[in-house]
């Protein structure tokens, strides 16, 4: 393999390591349920799924978990409960280097809450 090769190599080799950097420090508000009526009962859900990439950095991850929790705390107007949460793999992507392909999945963390008034 040539040096023209080589850095084609190179350059798809950072992208597949440097892809979740790029993908920002931000989180995904998936869907938000909200009470029907005023006068609904108190066991009626109200809340939401909000999701995040759980790949690159601490740092990043870290950010990406802190926009969670104000995303959260912006739909309930205050004080929110995790209900459940955990990684969920989602698209996978393949990248060719050289004469191999290597097949990666995008790991997202997703939280389901409930908002407490």
């Amino acid at each position: 393999m040539g040096p023209k090769g080589l850095n084609l190599v190179m350059k798809r080799f950072l992208v597949l390591i440097f892809l979740p950097l790029a993908l920002g420090c931000s989180a995904t508000m998936e869907t938000t349920l909200n009470k029907s009526t005023p006068n609904a009962p108190l066991n009626e859900i109200n809340g939401g799924l909000v999701s995040y990439l759980n790949q690159g950095a601490n740092s990043v991850i870290k950010a990406r978990r802190n926009d969670a929790y104000k995303k959260m705390h912006d739909q309930c107007k205050g004080n929110y409960n995790i209900v459940e949460e955990g990684e969920h793999l989602g698209a996978g992507a393949v990248v060719p280097i050289g004469n191999v392909a290597f097949y990666g999945k995008q790991q997202e963390w997703k939280i389901k809450f409930e908002c407490v008034h």
